[in-house]
């Protein structure tokens, strides 16, 4: 929220990428190291030593969910530190997720197939 001098006040909305620093390049293998001319591009993300791979379906998953409107819940259930969970429901159905971290407020989750964890808020 901004305040301005004459104490009124306004809310701006800001857009952020889902994924902070993450290109997802489509590329044959034998152009694979094309990607390195575009200024900024370091390096290919990994995960478990090896080249990271997000599947198309996967893609279209994430797309869906950012355009929906609709609300998902998210039933929390009393998992442990380190036991691996099949999503129910929601943006992520179906992935395996492996437990790394349960507080009183939240979950965080190892998506393995997508190399990213997952923050999710309890309800």
């Amino acid at each position: 929220m901004l305040k301005f001098n004459n104490g009124q006040t306004e809310k701006k909305k800001v857009v952020v990428p889902l994924f902070n620093h993450y290109v997802f390049v489509q590329v044959p293998e034998k152009d694979r190291n094309s990607v390195f001319i575009s200024p900024g591009v370091i390096r290919y993300l990994f995960w478990l030593g090896k080249h990271a791979i997000v599947k198309d379906k996967e893609i279209m998953i994430i797309k869906q969910w950012l355009e929906g409107d609709e609300t998902n819940s998210i039933d929390v259930l009393p998992y442990t530190v380190g036991e691996t969970i099949k999503i129910e429901n929601g943006p992520f159905t179906n992935h395996n997720a492996t437990i790394k971290q349960v507080t009183n407020t939240h979950y965080v989750l190892v998506l393995e197939s997508l190399g990213c964890i997952l923050k999710m808020k309890l309800l």
